[in-house]
C-alpha cells in the first residue's frame, strides 16, 4: 500500500507543471494561505497551550492558572508591503477582512459544535453560579433549553460573537 501511494505521489509530481500559467493576485495568495489556517493556527496552537498547561500543572499540583500568552503571530498575507505594487490599501484592507472573517467563522464553528455535544440538564447536574449566571445573562428564550445551562450560555456567547463578526 505504501508503494502504491508513493508511486501515485510521483506520477502526481511528474504530472505538475512546475509553473502557474498565469500569476496569482495578492488575494490569491491570502486565499490559499487561509486555506491553511484551520490546521494550523486555529486548531493547533490552542492545543500547545493546553498542552503547556497540562505539563506545568503536572509538575506543580498548585499551578491551576492559565499560562500567560508566548506566542505572538504576525502575517503578512496580503499586506506585504515591501515594493510589491499590487499591495494597495485596498487589498490591505480586503486582506485584513478576509482573516478577520476566517477567524470569527472558526470560532462560531467551535462554539456550534462544543452546543451540539453540551446536553447535561440541570435535574441532573449541579452548575457552578457562575455557569447559572452566564445561562441567564444569555437571553436564550427557547424552552427546549431552559433546563440546559451550557447550551443557554453557549447560545449567548455565539450571539455576542456573531454581533462582533458583523
Amino acid at each position: 500500500e505504501h508503494l502504491d501511494e508513493l508511486r501515485r505521489n510521483i506520477l502526481t509530481l511528474w504530472q505538475t507543471r512546475m509553473l502557474r500559467r498565469s500569476k496569482l493576485s495578492v488575494m490569491d495568495e491570502v486565499v490559499n494561505a487561509l486555506a491553511f489556517y484551520d490546521t494550523t493556527f486555529l486548531r493547533e496552537l490552542p492545543r500547545l497551550y493546553l498542552a503547556v498547561e497540562d505539563h506545568l500543572a503536572s509538575d506543580d499540583q498548585s499551578a491551576d492558572e492559565e499560562i500567560p500568552p508566548f506566542l505572538y503571530l504576525g502575517s503578512w498575507i496580503g499586506g506585504d508591503r515591501d515594493g510589491n505594487p499590487f499591495v494597495t490599501a485596498e487589498v490591505l484592507a480586503d486582506a485584513m477582512t478576509a482573516q478577520s472573517r476566517k477567524a470569527m467563522s472558526y470560532l462560531l464553528d467551535q462554539l456550534h459544535a462544543l452546543g451540539a455535544e453540551l446536553s447535561p440538564a440541570v435535574s441532573l447536574i449541579e452548575v457552578s453560579e457562575e455557569l447559572a449566571a452566564l445561562a441567564k445573562a444569555s437571553h436564550d428564550q427557547s424552552p427546549h433549553r431552559d433546563d440546559e445551562p451550557y447550551r443557554r450560555a453557549i447560545a449567548g456567547m455565539y450571539a455576542r460573537l456573531s454581533a462582533t463578526a458583523r
